[in-house]
């Protein structure tokens, strides 16, 4: 026994067929936004590290150079970081260095459309 199939009228099939091309289309952009911000997302976290590194650096190293390894590391990953942006702090009594760094990375969405994201990053390391 052969069951009969239910076809849909036309008006709903290419409503279906339109609203399936634009779920697509939403995937795809949001797909290549990700594309887009993943890198730089991914620069920012790596800076984070090599300031959390410099951070636990021997204590014997004044808070100078730790600000001039922290400039240095920004101007590698192409941040562009002031020396008036990055303040070191190193307690030798507490054993302790404060490291915050104050910059804007560009984010571009898309050709022509992005924003600026302002970043604060603050590190505290003890040494031991």
């Amino acid at each position: 026994m052969r069951t009969k199939r239910h076809r849909l009228p036309n008006s709903e099939a290419g409503a279906i067929r339109i609203r399936s091309v634009f779920e697509i289309t939403v995937l795809l952009v949001v797909v290549y936004a990700v594309f887009q911000v993943a890198p730089v997302v991914t620069m920012r976290i790596n800076f984070l590290n090599e300031i959390e590194v410099i951070a636990h650096s021997p204590i014997q190293d004044s808070g100078v150079e730790l600000k001039q390894r922290v400039l240095e590391a920004a101007r590698d990953r192409g941040i562009l970081l002031g020396a008036g942006n990055v303040f070191v702090q190193r307690d030798r009594a507490r054993q302790k260095t404060i490291i915050d760094a104050t910059y804007q990375l560009r984010v571009d969405v898309f050709p022509g459309v992005g924003f600026d994201w302002n970043v604060q990053d603050h590190v505290e390391a003890l040494l031991l």
